[in-house]
């Protein structure tokens, strides 16, 4: 938990607030931290606060001051109203308390008790990942973030390891890309990452393992992918105007991120990969199906999980966020459905809100899109993105540029093929053709009666965008550049993952 937050914690404890809700991953550093606090104002102020701690299997106890004393009160609603008879001040952490707030039973001992509370001084504590706040309640909780370990937490964390695995002392440098690579981790989730790299590296700390058993372990517990991929600006021909924007734009400290319309196959997924790379940034790809998908079995998950989505991408800093085919998911969240309760709706919110509201110079948001039609106008106002590009079917310059490209690479002729036959043709497409030729042993001739590009499957849709791009959105490609354009090395790029 930052200062701000901890203190914030102590002034609602100190004017009397009955009831708070620390939402974390984190239930054991939570309460440790607000506990370590406590104690510290109590020595300052000569108070004496008595902390206890409940959770539903083994009842209620007394941490502070310290002993054996434990009641085996399992019930919720019977656990409060005990809470509320006891005089203060006292804090009682609630543990998982979002799993009992739908109980008429516990949501009737809370209002009983909400005056017994503020006049003896006492508050509750609900820790969980999960905020469920019934809306009789939504007045008694105050709701409390605690955020994620920072730099220097995760720093003496390998600190901690190191000593304790008689590691020696670790260089300053090491401990910097060590803390960078674990970002976004609880400090669980980075004891594990360390405990496992001594292991894989023989002794030895890697910030390369920590990266990857960090990308790992979100890949499992959200809906976020995060790594540096292989994708380069050499190997993407053409966009050359887009690529030269987005290096001199991230360079600043106030960026906010494009959006990328354009037909499939064009190399938008390829731009964002590849821009994460060449400034060394960790690139995170964020899938809004996913995390309209996620928890829709409870009613808040979603939501829940679309916040635990911007949480570990803000958690990151400075990083590349790429929003694939973002139409496909936000179109759902807008339409009028609300069969779902509004889930979808909640979700295009709160992303919405973290793009307008998220610090400027942390994500660099490359938002995808194919369908404009399907795409909610309000993600296209102004002050969404620094520019809004259309990468257009290549044309016959960077065609030629992508066949040299993906012929060398998959040892076949170009001169196979006639290049009337490849008009309009995707880089993607030009790529399979080449690839199903080196597979099939035949021509690219041969080769292309297996492939049926997209100007022939969505010749409207791609007419349609052109028409709407026109004067409302940037060409990404310059006429007479298909080459590579490949990224300056400035000083101003900032090396993050891996200490490169």
């Amino acid at each position: 938990m930052n200062a701000p937050n901890r203190i914030k914690v102590l002034h609602y404890l100190n004017a009397g607030y009955p009831a708070l809700w620390v939402k974390t991953q984190e239930p054991e550093r939570a309460q440790a931290n607000i506990v370590s606090e406590i104690q510290q104002w109590d020595n300052h102020r000569n108070t004496r606060t008595a902390v206890y701690r409940w959770d539903c299997l083994r009842g209620i106890e007394c941490l502070l001051p310290a002993g054996d004393q434990r009641q085996m009160i399992q019930d919720p609603a019977e656990l409060v109203t005990h809470l509320g008879s006891i005089r203060g001040p006292a804090v009682a952490f609630l543990e998982n308390f979002h799993r009992f707030t739908d109980g008429a039973e516990t949501v009737q001992a809370l209002q009983n008790a909400r005056q017994a509370l503020s006049s003896n001084g006492v508050t509750l504590i609900a820790v969980s990942p999960v905020v469920t706040i019934p809306v009789e309640l939504s007045k008694l909780f105050k709701v409390v973030p605690f955020e994620l370990p920072t730099r220097e937490e995760l720093r003496q964390v390998f600190v901690e390891i190191a000593s304790a695995a008689n590691l020696g002392e670790q260089s300053p440098e090491l401990l910097d890309q060590l803390a960078e690579a674990a970002v976004g981790l609880t400090r669980f989730e980075a004891e594990n990452a360390a405990a496992l790299c001594t292991v894989v590296s023989s002794g030895k700390f890697s910030p390369e393992i920590v990266a990857h058993t960090k990308a790992d372990m979100i890949r499992q517990s959200s809906t976020l992918e995060i790594g540096v991929f292989e994708e380069t600006f050499e190997d993407l021909r053409g966009v050359d105007r887009m690529k030269e924007f987005a290096l001199r734009s991230i360079s600043s400290d106030m960026y906010r991120g494009i959006l990328v319309l354009g037909p499939a196959g064009t190399g938008k997924t390829h731009f964002a990969k590849a821009l994460g790379n060449v400034v060394r940034l960790p690139t995170i790809i964020a899938d809004v199906n996913r995390i309209m998908a996620a928890g829709q079995a409870l009613v808040g998950q979603s939501e829940a999980k679309a916040q635990q989505t911007v949480d570990i991408i803000d958690a990151q800093g400075r990083s590349v966020v790429m929003f694939d085919e973002i139409e496909k998911g936000l179109s759902s969240a807008y339409n009028g459905y609300q069969g779902d309760g509004g889930a979808k709706a909640g979700v295009g919110s709160i992303l919405l809100r973290w793009m307008s509201d998220r610090p400027q110079g942390t994500a660099y948001v490359v938002a995808t899109c194919n369908d404009l039609t399907q795409l909610p106008p309000e993600w296209m106002r102004a002050e969404r993105w620094d520019a809004i590009f259309f990468v257009d079917l290549p044309d016959e310059e960077t065609r030629e540029a992508i066949l040299g490209l993906y012929s060398a690479k998959f040892g076949v002729d170009s001169n196979t093929i006639a290049a009337s036959q490849l008009n309009d043709w995707t880089g993607a497409e030009v790529k399979t053709l080449c690839r199903v030729a080196k597979m099939l042993e035949t021509s690219l001739d041969e080769a292309a009666q297996f492939v049926v590009p997209v100007c022939r499957t969505a010749k409207e849709k791609i007419q349609a965008l052109r028409e709407w791009a026109q004067g409302r959105a940037v060409p990404a490609h310059r006429k007479g550049h298909a080459g590579a354009g490949k990224a300056p090395e400035t000083a101003s790029f900032r090396r993050i993952v891996c200490g490169n």
